[in-house]
């Protein structure tokens, strides 16, 4: 807690509380001054020790002190302040500290060469204090101060942001009471002070580490997020940062990952976290100050069995060996993401990344996602993100996402951790909707040791016939290595190697048996050289030979259909292998087959197949091949038609006999006739051979299936013997449109002449019916379908369909119509186009008014208009136009309102205007534009022309708003030069009120947002006033310097004592204002004797002070210095009477 008060508080508190310094004058008892050969020097502040510190801070001395929130440091005083310019020996002088906001320079030797009031003061003193200086609460000399971190400085001086400040010793008149005197009364008060500048020092004062926005759950249930905010950090912003540290309360060892970037920790940053399990953590914050902050999160409602999971694994390597650690994943689905790796930089130097998952691999580059700019010290960063294609990055569970690889640099038993860090690349999750991810880091740990022997045995099939290459690597133990393989069948030859390196292998080849005989081999490795550890063990080689063949599992259900099924079977040793999956390869041919490299082969054709086989962990193919057959087609065996009589009689047969395919039992086909003639079912059913009677001339077909569905259709023609047929002999067409004047002729023909009447109909009826068979008419009739029918006595007929056309109708199409305008009353014109009837070309047009031909009139004035056509039919159509008078253009007026005064703005539309012109409401014109604007308001005509010389006018009125002015501006002009009372009142009106900011330049000292400012100097002053909408008013005042009073000493007076000891030195002030030209006044004169008189003749020997003061307490202080003649000295010498009364005694001087 701060631990002093401002003036006119209880002075409860004590120690670095910035006090304003008081002005207590007194009349001092009266002391007769001796002069001397030169004035007294003004003492010093001595110095200090820092003493005993209480708190966080790792920097609390020497200056810049950093204090955290609540330290505190005592700074002890050496004790050697030289406090003999105390101007009254009545009050014990001590020892305070001065508030600088910069290192001070100025050491005295006046409190007013110090304080900013009345100044000029030190410019790094710390503005606000009424009487010009902040000290602290005083001491005695070498007393102590302590100097506390509560935060009141910050809130006091700072708006609660982190301060720097400079202290500086500096001599206090009265300690007791924390007073400058003055020597004399009506004296300025702290005549003789001094301040240590060179002793200053800066004390940084830190806000309290807190939190904010704490969340448990950001987005996820294992995620949370914070605001950190105070400590060095915010005094030092975008250089220092937090340092943070999260642990499950329970047990520390359980640590939460922080997401954001180390370098990016400053102040106000949000920090994301995610936690591996539910439970309590604490979260411990430094700020490189040793500042602390601690505070616990609740994160039980963390479910981590959906957390992202980056697994290291616990290993071991020899010492200068290399090795690769697979980083494994859970829960690996994310968009993107971007962690840092962490090592040991003493154990472990980083080589590079390896074995990239093939899900990244493609869109993954150790240029641009990894940072290995501080791999040397045990970091790398790694981003993960696919910018070819935005999608999922899915990795199963338990998969390595990669290798990271190292060589081992530590010494023999030194370990290294391996685990996730947010430096350099802050941690970040993110899945495709957005969304954080929480991270569980199973951390892992790398030790230089040695492994015990062992060693791998790798079989590779080289030959596809049975055979293999058999491959020994020694790992662990003492290099070098011996090996021996030995064939156990039964006794077969042995194999042998020695002095293997440590990465070196020993092969044996074709070992195995090309028959599918399992062979075994005993293999026996030696480390040291054959004299160490022995590892030995038997293996069984047995690698079956490949073998393919093609089962035609169906034939083509039809012939000539791909709807045949073949597949490939595998064998291994001679074994079918049953469901043989992703292992195999198939490559068929001929090509163009429905799916390449499947082994089974769906909808195939008849013909002949051939796959080849390859075993992908081999390398080895086989060839097998076959035909696949299909049924005959379906066709017709024979086909026998008997005619009908004639036409009209319907007793015709159709003998059919179908082969091929898989017919029905019987054998038998299912069969559908259709008669093509009239497009109608003939009958249907199962039979061979299939009989169809009873039909009439024409084309029937015929479509049969067999049992699997395949078909086969054939069409067969039915005649008659005696055809009956029609002639068309004149079809005429209906004249005009609409009409009824079209007729049809017509003749009965027969291939064997009869004579026979026939009975005839036509359709519709309504027609004139005429004739004698076999010739016959049909006359009157309107455009449209005719259907004649003819049946003779035997029952014979024959039909046929006429069709009467007519012409398309005449019309009449407007191309369009120009009405006349007002320019011009008779240019209107119409044009039109005819269509349609007969004779295209050759129509006739009619017009009334006028009576005219042309088919496109002109020069028209408004009014109504009728045309005839006539086509070459005679045919005729009439419409009517209508040319429209012209009107004026419509006018519309958007209005903008007035805002400040000369602002508005109006603006004319017309759908059909030309050329506007604005005008006063007095015809003046003001402008020929669309758009008028920086409007007063009032009245204000607009006028439009259109393109046709049509005239339109409007009147609109603009409301009006009276701009802001000053009114009632009252300037109180400073007392007396120099003091800062002057007084500046404005009064502003109209506008729109409320005035809602007065802005005042300069701002030195800041200026209040009011209409009145007050403890004005002398000056030119802008204030910039603002309504409540925005609009504003400038305007400038002037506040004038009232002259100083200036003093000088008459050079006609003398200046000297007549004696020494004498009190007779005369002293005649000249004053006046030092304006343009000088100026006298009335003043009054206070001497430090007491004097109050104007002309002096009673001046003792030495400095006399004068304070001369006008009509308005202004006053200036002034010195003479009387001068005294050397005091007269002698010697004197006596001798005493010989006896009383008589005159024997002597003197001498």
């Amino acid at each position: 807690m701060f631990a002093c008060l401002f003036l006119g508080a209880p002075a409860l508190l004590r120690a670095q509380t910035p006090h304003e310094i008081k002005y207590l004058p007194f009349d001092p008892k009266q002391i007769k001054l001796t002069p001397s050969g030169s004035e007294a020097p003004c003492g010093n502040a001595g110095t200090y020790t820092f003493g005993q510190f209480l708190g966080s801070s790792n920097d609390p001395s020497p200056s810049p002190i950093f204090l955290c929130f609540g330290d505190s440091l005592e700074v002890i005083h050496n004790g050697d302040a030289d406090l003999s310019g105390d101007p009254q020996v009545g009050t014990t002088p001590g020892i305070a500290y001065a508030f600088y906001t910069c290192p001070p320079t100025v050491t005295g030797p006046t409190l007013q060469d110090v304080a900013t009031i009345p100044g000029p003061g030190d410019p790094c003193v710390l503005a606000g204090s009424a009487t010009g200086l902040y000290i602290t609460q005083a001491v005695p000399n070498g007393g102590s101060t302590w100097f506390f971190n509560s935060g009141t400085l910050q809130n006091t001086f700072n708006m609660g942001q982190p301060m720097s400040v400079f202290f500086a010793p500096i001599t206090v008149d009265d300690f007791a009471n924390n007073n400058y005197e003055s020597a004399q009364v009506g004296f300025p008060p702290g005549p003789c002070i001094a301040v240590n500048t060179a002793a200053a020092f800066e004390v940084i004062y830190l806000n309290e580490i807190t939190a904010t926005g704490i969340s448990n759950n950001f987005g996820n249930d294992c995620l949370g997020r914070f605001t950190v905010r105070g400590g060095f950090p915010q005094y030092a912003p975008g250089t220092a940062v937090y340092d943070i540290d999260i642990f499950l309360t329970s047990n520390p060892n359980v640590k939460a990952v922080v997401h954001t970037s180390a370098s990016n920790l400053f102040h106000l940053s949000s920090v994301a976290f995610s936690v591996p399990q539910a439970g309590n953590y604490t979260v411990v914050i430094s700020d490189g100050k040793s500042c602390p902050a601690t505070f616990t999160i609740d994160m039980n409602v963390c479910d981590p069995s959906d957390n992202v999971t980056l697994t290291f694994p616990d290993t071991i390597v020899p010492p200068g060996g290399t090795v690769c650690i697979p980083v494994t994943v859970q829960n690996f689905a994310i968009l993107s993401g971007s962690f840092s790796i962490t090592w040991d930089e003493t154990v472990l130097d980083y080589i590079d990344l390896q074995n990239v998952n093939p899900v990244i691999d493609t869109v993954f580059s150790q240029a641009a996602n990894l940072n290995t700019q501080q791999t040397s010290l045990g970091f790398l960063g790694v981003q993960i993100f696919n910018n070819v294609n935005p999608t999922t990055i899915l990795i199963p569970d338990g998969s390595t996402l990669f290798e990271i690889c190292f060589t081992a640099i530590g010494g023999l038993g030194d370990c290294s951790g391996l685990g996730v860090i947010n430096n350099p690349t802050g941690i970040a999750l993110e899945d495709e909707m957005g969304q954080n991810l929480a991270l569980t880091v199973d951390t892992g740990q790398v030790c230089i040791a040695f492994q015990p022997l062992s060693f791998a045995v790798a079989i590779t099939d080289t030959t596809c016939l049975g055979e293999a290459l058999l491959t020994i690597t020694p790992a662990g133990g003492v290099p070098p290595f011996d090996i021996t393989v030995a064939e156990n069948a039964p006794t077969g030859p042995t194999y042998s190697d020695f002095g293997l390196n440590p990465g070196e292998s020993f092969q044996v080849q074709n070992v195995g048996s090309t028959n599918n005989t399992p062979v075994s081999y005993d293999i026996c490795v030696i480390d040291n050289n054959g004299a160490g550890a022995t590892q030995c063990t038997t293996i069984v080689v047995n690698i079956p030979r490949l073998g393919a063949q093609i089962n035609f599992a169906q034939e083509p259900l039809c012939n000539g259909q791909s709807t045949g099924i073949i597949s490939a079977v595998v064998l291994k040793g001679g074994v079918t292998v049953n469901n043989p999956g992703t292992n195999y390869t198939y490559m068929w041919a001929p090509a163009a087959l429905t799916v390449q490299n499947s082994q089974v082969q769906n909808g195939v054709p008849a013909g002949l197949y051939t796959v080849t086989v390859t075993d992908l962990s081999t390398g080895c193919s086989e060839v097998a091949s076959g035909t696949l057959g299909q049924p005959a087609p379906l066709s017709s065996n024979s086909v026998v038609v008997n005619p009908a009589s004639c036409s009209g009689i319907c007793d015709g047969i159709i003998t059919y006999e179908a082969e091929g395919g898989v017919p029905f039992p019987g054998p038998a086909y299912q069969y559908a006739w259709e008669n093509l003639t009239n497009n109608t079912s003939a009958g249907s059913g199962t039979d061979n051979p299939i009989v169809l009677a009873g039909v009439c001339a024409g084309d029937y077909q015929i479509t049969f299936t067999d049992s699997r569905g395949c078909t086969a259709t054939e069409v067969v023609t039915v005649t008659d013997l005696r055809e009956l047929g029609i002639n068309q002999n004149v079809i005429q067409s209906v004249s005009c449109f609409g009409g009824n004047n079209g007729a049809i002729t017509l003749s009965v023909t027969e291939t064997v002449p009869t004579g026979n009447a026939y009975t005839v109909t036509w359709t519709p009826a309504g027609g004139n019916a005429g004739g004698t068979s076999p010739n016959f008419a049909y006359s009157g009739l309107t455009a449209g379908t005719y259907v004649f029918n003819a049946v003779d006595n035997l029952g014979c007929g024959v039909s046929d369909t006429i069709t009467i056309t007519q012409p398309a109708q005449l019309r009449i199409d407007s191309l369009g119509q120009s009405n006349p305008i007002c320019a011009q009353p008779n240019s209107g014109s119409i044009a039109i186009n005819a269509a349609g009837g007969t004779g295209f070309g050759t129509y006739i047009f009619n017009w009334s008014p006028p009576a005219t031909n042309v088919q496109n009139p002109s020069g028209l004035p408004f009014g109504i208009y009728t045309v005839t056509v006539t086509d070459a039919n005679n045919c005729s159509v009439t419409r009517t136009f209508n040319l429209l008078e012209p009107t004026p253009p419509t006018i519309s007026v958007a209005q903008t309102p007035l805002k400040c005064g000369g602002d508005g703005v109006l603006t004319a539309s017309s759908p059909s205007g030309l050329i506007y012109v604005w005008k006063d409401i007095n015809g003046v014109v003001i402008d020929s534009t669309q758009t008028i604007d920086s409007l007063v308001g009032g009245d204000y005509v607009i006028c439009v022309t259109d393109p046709g010389g049509c005239f339109g006018m409007d009147t609109v009125t603009l409301a009006g708003v009276t701009p802001m002015s000053f009114s009632d501006t009252t300037l109180t002009q400073p007392i007396c030069n120099g003091l800062s009372n002057g007084v500046i009142a404005i009064g502003v009106q109209d506008g729109q009120p409320p005035y809602t900011s007065y802005a005042w330049t300069p701002q030195t000292p800041p200026l209040p947002n009011s209409s009145v400012i007050f403890s004005l100097q002398a000056g030119t002053y802008t204030v910039t006033v603002t309504d409540n909408v925005g609009c504003t008013l400038v305007g400038t005042f002037q506040l004038d310097e009232p002259p100083a009073i200036v003093n000088t000493f008459s050079a006609a007076v003398t200046g000297r004592v007549s004696c020494f000891g004498v009190c007779d030195g005369e002293a005649t002030p000249i004053v006046q204002y030092n304006s343009t030209p000088p100026s006298g006044g009335i003043f009054i004169f206070q001497w430090s004797d007491g004097s109050s008189d104007s002309l002096r003749n009673t001046l003792c020997a030495g400095l006399n002070f004068v304070t001369i003061t006008d009509g308005n307490n202004c006053f200036v202080v002034d010195t003479i210095d009387i001068t005294s003649p050397p005091q007269i000295s002698g010697a004197t010498s006596t001798t005493d009477a010989l006896c009383f009364g008589d005159d024997t005694g002597t003197a001498s001087v």
